[in-house]
This record gives C-alpha cells, structure tokens and sequence, in this order.
C-alpha cells in the first residue's frame, strides 16, 4: 500500500434548533501541530429547516502526512467553522484527529501495513480512594505506566469512557478497544 497521500473525510452534523428555516456554510482546516496549516477542505453550503438535522461530507487531499502509530503517535488539528446566511461564524470545532489505516490481513493485525503485537491490558476505571472518581491526573499516570511497560492497546471493561480518556490515548499513542455493556443470550426455542 501506498501512504503517501491520503484523503480526509470529515462527516458533519448540522443540527438547526434557530426557530426559523436557514443557509449555512461549512469551512474547515488541517493544521499540523505547530499550527501551520496542512490542508483546507471543500466547503460544504446548504439549507437545513427548523428542527432539522442534516449530515454533509467535507474532504481534502492531504499530501505525505505523519501516520499515527502508538510510537510515533502523530496527530493534527482539524478546525471546523459554522456559519451562518449572512457569513458570521456561529460554532467552531477543534479537535486532534490522526491518519491511520487499521486493518487485519491474512490473520495479522496492521498498522499503515505493519505488523503489530498487540500487548495490551483490561482497564476497568477505579482509584483505591475515590471508587469510580479517577481525575485527568490519576488516569495519566497510569496510562504513563502503562506506556513504561510496553503496553500498546487497552480494553475499556464493559462501558465507555470520559471524552479526556480518548484523547489521552491518541495523544500517548494507545490503540482502544471500546467495549459496551450489551450482552445477550440466544433465545431458547
């Protein structure tokens, strides 16, 4: 495979809760983590109704960039802007996002092509003093052991975590495995 240029694509919610039928425009930018800008992508325009909620796609060629892997856990910041008929900026988005392909081939686990043992851990969210209360502190301490031990991937047990969790993982280069709470047996007949 060929990583050498790669093409985002970012699906956007537009969610119209103003009272009243309107235009909008969707800008966006890539920026790498020094804030030079990567890419801009393809402005999205539109109508969305009263108590309508719509989905548009926004892309962009992005040439040659840094893949996220767990050692070289490479991230960029996509800035996405709302704006209104008359052109004002009403929300703006910012989050960290990484280019990466996961995939499984011929019953090995791939990272961008490469091959990866996955040395991972059960993580169930506790602290011995406050219970199920771990601070943004707390968890990156442990997840900072966790990179000290070689740990790659981590299971979340039976419930999704805080936003901040995410984002520390991508951040320290952890592949996550979200795990919901939904067991069912297959019914007797």
């Amino acid at each position: 495979r060929d990583y050498t240029d790669s093409t985002l694509r970012v699906e956007v919610d537009v969610d119209n809760r103003s009272g009243a039928d309107t235009n909008y425009t969707i800008e966006a930018e890539l920026l790498d983590m020094q804030g030079q800008k990567v890419a801009d992508l393809s402005p999205a325009k539109g109508a969305v109704k009263n108590g309508e909620n719509i989905r548009t796609e926004i892309k962009a060629q992005v040439k040659n960039p840094a893949l996220w892997s767990a050692e070289k856990p490479n991230l960029y910041r996509l800035m996405l802007y709302l704006k209104n008929e008359r052109g004002d900026v009403t929300e703006t988005i910012s989050r960290k996002i990484g280019f990466r392909e996961v995939c499984l081939e011929k019953g090995r686990f791939l990272v961008n092509g490469m091959p990866v043992k996955l040395k991972g851990v059960n993580r169930h969210e506790s602290q011995h003093a406050n219970g199920h209360t771990v601070t943004e502190e707390e968890c990156r301490q442990e997840l900072l052991i966790m990179k000290r031990g070689n740990i790659n991937h981590i299971r979340n047990s039976h419930y999704p975590q805080v936003d901040r969790f995410y984002e520390m993982c991508d951040e320290m280069g952890f592949l996550v495995w979200i795990e919901a709470n939904i067991y069912c047996s297959k019914p007797s007949n």
